[in-house]
């Protein structure tokens, strides 16, 4: 890199001429801290050190290799798979390196603090992006490593599979889109909203409209909070209107996680601070103050959007409120929404994705609690396919941090079963073979794959629709006994007798040694993802009984075209003491996510088995040495930053394990689906507890 090329950009020294080399993010933050309105420190990394890092690292010519033979759906997903393991492999060049770290170290408010890191795309020729292109953002990014790493992911969102079809389709050079990256000090805003410069209802350019709520900014783009409306007279700065809308709940930023997607939690809020003003008249006015002289230096109406932390007013970024050419008072309201949505935070392109319990902090109003609601009137019994449901609850929903996921074994029973307070989903390829009663091998001699596969795709599709997109559902691989596999057609004929079934030749090893018939479970996972459309299907790897084994079965899902991302994510079920004493070597591998299996691991650890009704007494799940066990687990996992499950038998019945689970980062816990309701009561009211112990601390 000759010297005369320029890095690292501070928001202060960036100039219009910058804005194909930083972006237009980046330009508007620079415009907005030379009017001395305060925005977040911070700096940008221009397209000069990702056009630098691919040509040293010598991935050009592999991404136009890999890129320009692309034809179908499959094709696209695998180059975009080996471009972006390739860019997270590559050694970001030591020169850029050096200049990042020095940016770094200039701001000594980074030391301690959580910061953000977004990508920035740039187009040749194109001042705006088009909003369908989704730009990768990094939460509660702390230190260099971290730093590094999230810089080197958004430079790889550059080639997700979403991107890479918007530039085939608009026929853009994959070579003449770059990429900016923004890294800037998190604002944890208590108070936030937008302020629309000319008040669009009007489109009166003398008043300016500030929409106002408690808590961070996504509940208006959500539409889940109905904001305050303040009217304010640019040239007197007199507040003309208050409008107060009564807030149920707000929206709080979760201080661990990575991704913008799963960071937030809902938490109730208390009366005395329903129907509040949001923002005082004071602050209402600095921020009038701030929207005018934007709008000046523009010279065209903005949407600005800003927050409030410990009782100062950011400014988090503006974008061009475009004209309304529409009397029609109710088109003009559908216009509106329309020109909010640009504003809305990138689509985030994760590593991981987060559920953690949202920790409390002190400068949050004291009286905010999590929601704790009574379930209503139950309805009878429902009978279906011969299986009777126990119970259904009508029930109204409960929100709580953590998740509560259930299986149905089976399938059909779905339609009976209420899915207001069910969060997600766990499914297992072992019911699902077992139901169709044949050998996988014997589906292999019959030449019978299609028919096998496209069976368990629509029971699992059927599902993942049940759940709806944003509702994960876990789908275990298969891990049947060879004991298990002789009970189907043909079953004898192609297993043979083991002594310990339990801990013979099954799970992950089996799936690595015949490889014929893991890639038809792969296949079923393809076929609900990219022929049926559901992308709410993540994997669990199960029985892995050394990280050697976890990190061959990494490469089969990864080759067979099924890449990580922000909705397919890999989880590890650690059922066995292997697991749990080479946590951090497995945990290193790289996955999203990790199951605490406390039926295998009360078994395995205690020399208990669970189906004997001797000795299934026995296992207590508050077992010291059990307990000592998931603690190791779960040290080492809120190190590495997963989702923490956990399932087991009998739980439900143990709220002092929920209490030390939740406590202890656990973000999902499957819990028997005719428990859910009690059991999201008694979760809502722990993390109740937890969170005003935490802000009397």
């Amino acid at each position: 890199m000759t010297t005369n090329i320029k890095t690292i950009y501070e928001f202060s020294e960036i100039t219009e001429n910058d804005r194909d080399l930083v972006g237009e993010k980046a330009l508007d933050l620079s415009n907005i801290s030379k009017l001395s309105i305060p925005i977040s420190d911070g700096f940008v990394i221009s397209k000069n050190a990702y056009e630098f890092f691919l040509d040293i690292s010598s991935i050009k010519s592999n991404i136009v290799d890999m890129l320009s033979n692309v034809l179908g759906e499959n094709d696209i997903e695998k180059a975009s798979s080996n471009i972006e393991d390739a860019i997270m492999r590559a050694e970001i060049p030591p020169i850029v390196e050096r200049e990042i770290v020095r940016a770094y170290s200039k701001f000594s408010s980074f030391s301690d603090a959580s910061l953000s890191v977004r990508s920035s795309y740039i187009i040749e020729g194109k001042e705006i992006i088009d909003e369908n292109i989704s730009q990768a953002t990094f939460l509660n990014i702390k230190g260099i490593p971290e730093l590094m790493l999230a810089i080197k992911a958004c430079w790889a969102s550059m080639f997700e599979v979403d991107v890479i079809k918007y530039r085939i389709e608009n026929k853009i050079d994959h070579l003449k889109t770059s990429v900016a990256v923004v890294v800037e000090k998190m604002i944890n805003t208590e108070v936030s909203g937008l302020a629309f410069t000319v008040s669009p209802i009007e489109k009166d350019p003398s008043k300016i409209l500030i929409q106002g709520i408690l808590g961070i900014i996504d509940g208006i783009k959500k539409g889940e909070v109905n904001p305050d409306s303040y009217k304010i007279e640019k040239d007197t700065q007199k507040i003309l209107t208050r409008d107060i809308s009564r807030q149920e709940v707000m929206f709080i930023r979760n201080p661990k996680s990575k991704s913008q997607s799963d960071a937030l939690s809902t938490i109730n809020i208390a009366d005395k601070w329903k129907e509040a003003q949001k923002v005082d008249d004071q602050m209402l006015l600095q921020i009038s103050k701030y929207a005018t002289e934007i709008e000046s230096f523009y010279k065209a109406p903005r949407i600005i959007e800003w927050g409030i932390e410990k009782g100062k007013i950011w400014i988090l970024k503006s974008i061009p409120l475009l004209g309304i050419e529409i009397s029609d008072q109710d088109k003009v309201e559908e216009k509106i929404k329309e020109e909010v949505q640009p504003i809305a935070e990138d689509v985030i392109k994760e590593e991981h994705i987060s559920e953690e319990v949202v920790e409390q902090k002190k400068d949050l109003p004291e009286t905010v609690i999590p929601p704790v609601e009574t379930p209503k009137e139950e309805i009878p019994v429902i009978e279906k396919k011969e299986v009777v449901a126990k119970k259904v609850t009508k029930e109204k929903e409960i929100k709580t941090a953590t998740k509560v996921y259930t299986n149905i074994t089976d399938i059909e029973l779905k339609d009976s079963i209420s899915k207001t307070n069910i969060d997600g989903m766990y499914i297992y390829a072992d019911d699902l073979i077992l139901e169709l009663k044949v050998h996988p091998k014997k589906v292999l001699e019959d030449n019978k794959q299609k028919e096998y596969i496209d069976a368990i795709a629509k029971k699992i599709s059927s599902l993942c629709e049940f759940m709806g997109s944003s509702r994960r559902v876990i789908y275990t691989l298969s891990h049947l006994t060879s004991e298990d596999f002789m009970q189907l057609e043909s079953g004898v004929q192609f297993e043979s007798k083991e002594v310990n079934p339990i801990i013979g030749y099954r799970g992950t090893l089996r799936n690595i040694k015949e490889i014929e018939l893991f890639n038809m479970e792969l296949e079923v996972v393809k076929s609900v993802r990219n022929k049926y459309g559901y992308k709410n299907l993540s994997l669990m790897v199960p029985f892995v009984r050394t990280p050697e084994e976890l990190t061959e079965i990494k490469k089969i899902i990864s080759s067979s075209g099924i890449k990580r991302s922000s909705t397919m994510n890999l989880f590890l079920d650690i059922a066995l003491p292997s697991n749990i004493i080479m946590i951090d070597e497995f945990l290193n591998v790289g996955i999203d996510g990790i199951n605490i299996n406390l039926d295998y691991l009360s078994q395995m650890l205690l020399g208990i088995d669970s189906k004997n009704p001797k000795i299934q007494k026995e296992i207590e799940l508050n077992n010291p040495t059990l307990i000592k066990s998931i603690d190791m687990i779960l040290t080492s996992s809120n190190k590495h930053k997963l989702i923490n499950s956990v399932t087991g038998p009998n739980i439900t019945e143990n709220l002092e394990l929920i209490e030390y689970l939740i406590k202890h980062g656990v973000n999902i816990i499957n819990i028997d689906v005719n428990d859910i309701v009690k059991i999201k009561g008694e979760i809502s009211k722990i993390e109740r507890s937890l969170i005003l112990e935490r802000s009397s601390d």
